[in-house]
């Protein structure tokens, strides 16, 4: 083994430990989390059958990403129910580590000796703003997406070198295989360009496309299919433009800051205010590159083709956060992937001063070394906000002003455990702290306040105010913004109207609530399909078509005792007590 190649393994090794150390309790937290519900807590929808691997084809919460799903399916066949939750963190932080492993291998393909390669990937391997990453089980999307797209990276630089037919295929696998995670990696192939033109001096224009125009062209057909089958809305719709920009412009300046400075990380999305925040952060950043751009030209040309293409490669990893997925602004999360070329771009820079000035090389190494250890310290306390609903809650809720879509969430809670002052307090705090949101988000505010008023008055015993207040968001033509609640939340809202309705004797009424219950939770459950159908059938006495979609639900779930003894009731069988609801 030759001394180049041992020192390569000792730097992986200490990349994996310190990822172990830092990261290795999440793999015993046990608490759902969030979007968690929908990922791992359906069990019967991981194991490996057909009608599964076409259910995880769907897009889940908004965003069409099937090897997510197929990814916790393979943990549940590797693990077994049993330690599945164990199986899965466990893959978050082993997929962590293949991402910090390619971009250590890319570090030194790009002429890093193993030393400055190691701890530019250590300090971004533990950054605080890793934690949120890897120990949330739901953002499997983002190491996922990260270990394919760093070693698309990674073989793209080795075939330019071998001129490997195999290993260009692989990297556009890789990189292809992105989109089936989440829409992140869509600016790859202007990294790749940057790449080219920085690091091949020969690289014209027409060879930039030559090389990479495989990879612009999976690009372009993604965004064509997006569009067409998915219809993802442009992050501009009622915010506008200019809003859109500014937040756009907040995401540069904090990925690039909170790089170096960890400070105000909170889970979930902060929230984001032209009126509040100040946009200082982009106004530095900004600056900050032009400045660098400007000294590097004047003292070398050539430095341009070092610190451009790093500008342009961070640039085309914050870019699709232009389009928005979901009701959302800015995370700190997002900056996995542009984080990378932040630490590159000051790697490089280390390294040429450290080259000019040969005394400052033992420094510079205790530094990073000192700033990696502070890094990793901070990180793992950061792991433990993802511990536990408490934990969690209360780390979301400890920032200045909440995103409001998490007091929502806190809310709920509270009503789940009877706080009835607290839901008053915080449906209060939302109607007048919340007020600048766009015209959407105070509509979601507005039927989130009123809807849960509502089930709060029927269950007093005042049905008539209780759903006077119902209806005003249930036939509202926009009710179906109600969905941007907490995921059962609606189920509560929808149950609560129909039996309502019921009793009134409004069974159409009933039946049309009940199939909304179905269209919403049966787009990624078939059995609450088929279920919430069947009662809207029994709502309009079709007994035959309520018997048909019972014993389906039944197929899907043999053991469910209700379902039974709904269809025993239809088929006029003795039973101790009807289930019938």
């Amino acid at each position: 083994m030759t001394p180049g190649r041992k020192n390569d393994l000792i730097a992986l090794a200490v990349i994996a430990a310190a990822v172990a150390v830092v990261f290795g309790p999440a793999c015993f937290f046990t608490d759902v989390l969030s979007d968690d519900t929908i990922y791992t807590e359906r069990r019967h929808l991981l194991t490996l059958t057909l009608a599964n691997i076409r259910l995880w084809s769907r897009p889940v919460l908004g965003l069409w990403g099937p090897l997510t799903g197929y990814s916790f399916m393979l943990d549940r066949l590797v693990w077994g129910p049993e330690h599945f939750m164990f199986g899965a963190r466990l893959g978050n932080v082993l997929l962590h580590f293949a991402a910090a492993a390619a971009f250590f291998c890319g570090a030194r393909l790009l002429k890093f000796s193993p030393v400055p390669a190691a701890l530019a990937v250590l300090f971004w391997a533990v950054h605080p703003q890793r934690a949120e990453s890897v120990a949330w089980l739901s953002e499997r999307k983002d190491v996922l997406i990260l270990a394919l797209g760093l070693w698309s990276i990674v073989f793209f630089i080795r075939f330019m070198r071998r001129k490997s037919t195999g290993v260009f295929l692989l990297s556009l696998f890789l990189f292809a295989a992105t989109f089936f995670v989440k829409p992140a990696m869509i600016g790859l192939p202007a990294v790749l360009a940057a790449y080219l033109w920085s690091r091949c001096r020969w690289a014209k224009p027409a060879s930039c496309l030559k090389y990479t125009g495989a990879f612009w062209g999976v690009s372009l057909l993604w965004f064509a299919a997006y569009k067409l089958v998915f219809d993802p809305v442009m992050d501009v719709g009622s915010r506008g433009i200019a809003e859109t920009l500014a937040v756009m412009g907040w995401r540069y300046g904090m990925y690039f800051w909170k790089t170096f400075f960890p400070v105000g990380l909170n889970p979930f999305y902060p929230h984001f205010s032209l009126t509040e925040n100040s946009l200082l952060p982009l106004w530095l950043t900004g600056a900050g590159a032009i400045l660098l751009l400007e000294s590097a030209r004047r003292r070398h040309t050539g430095t341009l083709r070092v610190h451009l293409p790093l500008c342009v490669c961070f640039s085309a990893a914050v870019f699709p956060a232009l389009f928005q997925i979901g009701d959302v602004d800015y995370a700190d999360r997002y900056s996995y992937f542009p984080a990378v070329f932040v630490v590159t771009g000051c790697a490089f820079a280390l390294c040429r001063f450290v080259r000019r000035h040969p005394a400052a090389e033992k420094t510079a190494v205790l530094l990073a070394a000192a700033a990696v250890l502070g890094m990793g310290l901070m990180c793992r306390r950061q792991v433990f906000v993802w511990e536990s609903q408490e934990s969690y809650m209360a780390a979301v809720l400890s920032a200045p002003r909440p995103n409001y879509r998490m007091v929502i969430t806190e809310t709920v809670r509270k009503f789940d455990k009877g706080d009835l002052p607290g839901v008053r307090k915080n449906l209060d705090l939302l109607r007048s702290d919340y007020g600048e949101l766009s015209p959407n988000r105070r509509k979601i505010i507005s039927f989130f306040a009123d809807s849960l008023e509502g089930v709060l008055l029927v269950r007093a015993g005042q049905a008539v105010p209780g759903m006077k207040k119902l209806e005003r968001v249930l036939w509202d033509p926009a009710w179906e913004l109600l969905l941007c609640t907490p995921y059962g939340y609606p189920r509560c809202v929808l149950l609560t109207a129909a039996g309502m309705y019921q009793k009134a004797g409004m069974r159409d009424a009933a039946a049309e609530v009940y199939r909304r219950t179905a269209k919403f939770y049966g787009a990624f459950e078939p059995l609450e399909k088929e279920f919430y159908l069947a009662l809207a059938a029994l709502c309009l006495g079709n007994k035959t078509e309520a018997l048909a979609r019972f014993e389906r639900a039944l197929a899907l779930s043999p053991g469910d005792e209700n379902i039974r003894k709904n269809i025993a009731a239809l088929k006029g069988e003795p039973i101790e007590k009807s289930a019938i609801r």
